[in-house]
């Protein structure tokens, strides 16, 4: 697959401008994504070890709504289905997360928090 952007790398013209990208693997769209994103996964890793050169940094990913939420719902009904890494976390779990990860990065691929019964509005 061959990629084009209108404008140079590093552009401020779109949702998807500046220097970074997202990789997600869990997406609330469709979970039929799922795969297809597994197998750009793997290449990608073998492209990275062709070039010897770092091209993606998962840094892990934090989706946050209620449970009973179409999109949220969608987003966990795809984990299960495709068995990807994850935790699902309350709102007191998710305090005591970020306390005690404030100063390192995360490394898991995906996580989603907040069940209806924690949500704020």
């Amino acid at each position: 697959m061959v990629g084009y952007d209108r404008f140079a790398p590093g552009h401020d013209r779109s949702a998807a401008g500046g220097e970074t990208r997202i990789f997600r693997s869990a997406h609330f769209e469709d979970s039929r994504y799922v795969p297809l994103l597994k197998h750009a996964d793997v290449l990608w890793e073998q492209l990275q070890r062709e070039t010897g050169h770092e091209l993606r940094r998962l840094t892990g990913c934090l989706l946050m709504g209620r449970t009973e939420h179409h999109q949220m719902a969608t987003v966990l009904q795809s984990i299960a289905e495709h068995d990807l890494d994850h935790e699902v976390l309350d709102a007191e779990s998710l305090a005591n997360a970020s306390r005690s990860t404030a100063s390192r990065t995360a490394t898991r691929p995906c996580s989603t928090a907040a069940p209806a019964s924690s949500a704020r509005s």
